[in-house]
């Protein structure tokens, strides 16, 4: 579990896994001691599973408190709604913008109508395009930004902001810690 995290305390250099009495005993040694000697550094060894556990119960009892995992998940909710606001002012800014292109589109086909403009003008169709384009894609936009929004997964059933009982259970490796 702490292999690459820990060093010796007498020299700095890595613990590293050795074992003991062909494989029975894992333990957590000065790997310049190992590869150099005692000359090298006097650091001791550290049986693995007792590492292991004070570690884990270390984490357990500062990190995986409920009252501390509800804080932490009450930011990350209040971080995520105001991420979805933002969305939501986004895509209604998205339509704004598309009703306001289909509104002119609306006024350059009704003066056509009226024969206040010719249609046959290149400067009128070059407007026209460009208030197409501008109404086309804003609502490709803010399709994709709903489609973004109602994929997302959840992180509770809506409604619910409580935790679990208290997780410490999985927080400890099954397998003794090692990785093989």
């Amino acid at each position: 579990m702490l292999t690459g995290l820990i060093h010796c305390a007498e020299c700095g250099g890595a613990m590293t896994i050795r074992t003991g009495k062909g494989g029975r005993y894992p333990y957590y040694a000065c790997s310049m001691k190992a590869r150099q000697g005692p000359t090298a550094c006097e650091g001791m060894a550290v049986p693995m599973d007792k590492l292991d556990d004070l570690v884990a119960s270390h984490l357990e009892d500062q990190l995986l408190q409920p009252e501390r995992l509800e804080t932490v998940l009450a930011a990350a909710l209040d971080r995520r709604e105001e991420h979805s606001e933002r969305r939501r002012e986004h895509i209604a800014e998205l339509n704004k913008r598309s009703a306001g292109s289909e509104l002119r589109l609306k006024r350059l086909y009704d003066a056509s109508e009226a024969g206040m403009a010719d249609l046959d003008d290149p400067a009128l169709k070059d407007r026209i395009d460009g208030l197409k384009a501008i109404r086309d894609q804003a609502k490709a936009d803010a399709a994709d930004a709903v489609q973004i929004r109602h994929d997302r997964p959840r992180a509770y059933p809506a409604g619910r902001r409580r935790l679990p009982p208290r997780p410490s259970a999985r927080a400890r490796p099954t397998c003794g810690g090692r990785r093989r």
